[in-house]
């Protein structure tokens, strides 16, 4: 006499069935995803606003692309104070306001690997 034993999830239905995709994630430190963002890739990003100690003011462009901080009543171009930003973010220089930011990766979960395409990238398995 022949017994057969089946436990759960082993039917023929589930046979051959295969994990698809999943979203990836962002880590806690650049816990703000952006869609597309290097073109086709996503990227993680957290930003704020540089700062200046006081009495200076922040201003935009004031040396070039370059936001600086400007004593109150100083010219609102040339040379001024760097900004600062908040410990682990890095000063990104760019046209209009500059920022304060860290950039990361987004990440899947163990096993899976990331596929960039248009729209969401996703986790494969």
């Amino acid at each position: 006499m022949l017994l057969a034993v089946a436990g759960p999830g082993t039917s023929p239905a589930d046979a051959g069935k295969r994990v698809g995709m999943v979203g990836a994630v962002c880590p806690a430190e650049a816990s703000n995803k952006q869609i597309d963002a290097d073109g086709v890739k996503d990227v993680c990003a957290a930003r704020e606003p540089p700062s200046c100690v006081a009495p200076k003011r922040l201003v935009t462009d004031a040396s070039g692309q370059s936001d600086r901080c400007l004593a109150e009543g100083a010219p609102t171009t040339g040379a001024g104070d760097k900004p600062s930003c908040p410990p682990a973010l890095e000063l990104k220089v760019r046209a209009g306001e500059d920022s304060c930011e860290r950039v990361a990766k987004p990440v899947c979960p163990s096993g899976f690997h990331l596929s960039q395409r248009a729209k969401e990238d996703v986790c494969e398995h």
